[in-house]
């Protein structure tokens, strides 16, 4: 909340965000641009309208966490029609039929998170074992996918970074 706070005192917008985002695509044009955005700045602008700002802004993926896969269809149809990729996101519970969803309807990479839970608590603080073999599974269903994999650890002491990198090493 307080880094929300300070952005929007110091005037952080959408569109500007945006601005600096074309700003750093015409200065690195190969550099691979992804946003995590939330799904109220997207729906707020309209659909298909963000995505194509995105587009032009230079942007190559967008993750938009709280646009289950199951409720992307709106945003999968703008992601097509911009040529933005879709990411989602891979909780480590999820069943059979959400990792086949998520593998088949991500582009660019599927966000595999390591652990349940919020970001940064101190309640799960271990790499969650369901997220190992989960990686472990999608590793070897490559077919499924044609997108890469990348995995999320929230870090916030030296004993969950000493954890995470045994995922990493699935990578």
């Amino acid at each position: 909340v307080a880094a929300a706070n300070r952005a929007l005192a110091a005037g952080v917008t959408p569109p500007r965000a945006l601005q600096l985002v074309a700003r750093i695509r015409q200065q690195y044009p190969k550099l691979p641009i992804g946003l995590l955005v939330y799904g109220n700045l997207v729906y707020g602008a309209g659909v298909e309208a963000f995505f194509a700002s995105a587009k032009s802004a230079g942007v190559d993926s967008l993750l938009i966490p709280d646009v289950p896969v199951r409720e992307s269809a709106l945003i999968r149809a703008a992601g097509a029609a911009s040529g933005v990729d879709n990411v989602f996101i891979l909780p480590p519970n999820a069943n059979a039929q959400t990792q086949a969803d998520v593998a088949r309807l991500s582009h660019g990479y599927v966000y595999l998170l390591s652990r349940a839970g919020v970001t940064g608590s101190e309640t799960a603080t271990r790499i969650s074992k369901t997220s190992s073999r989960l990686f472990e599974e999608m590793q070897r269903n490559r077919s499924r996918s044609s997108s890469g994999l990348v995995g999320s650890s929230a870090c916030s002491s030296t004993r969950r970074l000493n954890a995470s990198k045994d995922i990493s090493r699935l990578m």
